[in-house]
């Protein structure tokens, strides 16, 4: 079984970003896989989660989320979980309003990203902001 699970992982991911979930994973972060299709999040999200073999993954694990399940990303335990492209928006706002750190994996361009933005970048964006309002008077 696992050495099926790895061929599904790296036919998607590179290395590099393979050890990255893998360490994000048993850091206890909040991982939310992100494709455009289903069948490939289930595979994909359950590849990762026998990856840690012989460790278990005991906190939330949603392999594929609803629309009505984005609220559940809210939370303050880990997770992981898989979310359809098209649903994108919706989770955007609702990881505005929660301060947490959330990863995304892109599935389809092999990319790891960290969201919301640090309390640092959000001032970097706020100053720019504001000189760009002062440069327009």
């Amino acid at each position: 079984i696992i050495s099926n699970n790895l061929t599904c992982l790296l036919d998607y991911f590179s290395l590099q970003n393979i050890i990255t979930i893998y360490r994000l994973m048993l850091f206890e972060k909040k991982i939310l896989f992100v494709g455009k299709e289903y069948s490939l999040l289930s595979e994909v999200t359950d590849s990762f989660i026998s990856l840690i073999y012989p460790l278990q993954w005991v906190h939330t694990y949603i392999p594929i989320m609803s629309d009505q399940m984005i609220q559940y990303l809210q939370t303050f335990l880990p997770f992981v979980n898989g979310i359809h492209e098209s649903l994108l928006p919706f989770v955007s706002e609702t990881l505005i309003e929660n301060e947490d750190e959330v990863y995304l994996i892109y599935l389809d361009c092999d990319e790891v990203k960290r969201k919301p933005l640090s309390k640092i970048d959000l001032n970097r964006n706020l100053v720019k902001k504001k000189v760009n309002v002062d440069d327009k008077m």
